[in-house]
């Protein structure tokens, strides 16, 4: 079997015999080991984890953004967000998968970040089935139980920003769940002036991802950037001014 340099499982066991946490941009942070294979601990010997997320946001981003963060998965983006923030306690931080609000927990207070962080799974408001089953890292929306999902309460974008907003910028990485927040009833989303989102049109089907498309320059936001990656595609989109030039 051919292993890439990043998914060596070689350079995965030396991660976990040796070092054990990610290191990125003067900041150390937990990572799950026991929910991983070699080969994905690999990966934590690189710089790349979220690279264009990373890259996209402290472009985009203004340190006197107000931000809504959904998917904040290890809270890895979510330093990244939040160092840069004027007031970093307007920074709401989402996560689906309960497993991972620990990590998210330690990994703010251990680098000194302030933003909220809620355990809920965007959707219409009622509680809803997650799949872990591909990994701790990833997780899908499920219609029924079973052994690899669990419950978790829901939420919607409306109530999110009704509660803890406004805010000024939409950051997302939800698997999928981007359905759930442009092409649903919620209208908040159209209230932000940067939307930088990971869409997955390998699970939402293309037609879907064509329309949230769609929906976004009907909602008056220009496309400014996007880095085309496997199985996803990071896209940002900016309002445009009322004077049309951008």
């Amino acid at each position: 079997m051919c292993f890439t340099l990043r998914a060596n499982p070689f350079l995965g066991l030396l991660f976990l015999l040796l070092r054990r946490r990610f290191h990125l941009d003067g900041m150390i942070f937990q990572v799950p080991l026991r929910h991983q294979t070699l080969s994905s601990l690999a990966t934590y010997w690189f710089n790349d984890y979220e690279l264009p997320e990373r890259k996209f946001c402290s472009k985009f981003l203004r340190a006197t953004d107000r931000v809504c963060e959904l998917g904040g998965c290890l809270g890895i983006v979510s330093m990244i967000i939040n160092s840069k923030l004027n007031t970093p306690t307007e920074h709401l931080v989402i996560e689906a998968n309960p497993t991972l609000i620990p990590y998210l927990h330690s990994n703010r207070n251990y680098n000194g970040g302030q933003f909220k962080i809620l355990n809920r799974a965007i959707g219409d408001g009622e509680s809803l089935y997650l799949d872990i089953e591909d990994g701790v890292l990833t997780s899908t929306l499920s219609e029924r139980s079973g052994h690899t999902t669990v419950t978790v309460q829901g939420c919607t974008t409306d109530s999110l920003f009704k509660d803890y907003g406004p805010f000024d910028a939409l950051v997302m990485d939800i698997e999928g769940a981007e359905t759930q927040v442009l092409l649903g009833s919620c209208q908040s989303w159209k209230s932000v002036r940067v939307i930088i989102a990971e869409m997955h049109p390998s699970i939402i089907g293309e037609h879907a991802y064509l329309e949230a498309q769609s929906k976004l320059i009907e909602a008056n936001f220009k496309f400014m950037a996007s880095h085309i990656g496997e199985p996803h595609v990071v896209e940002v989109w900016e309002k445009a001014s009322d004077d049309g030039n951008g």
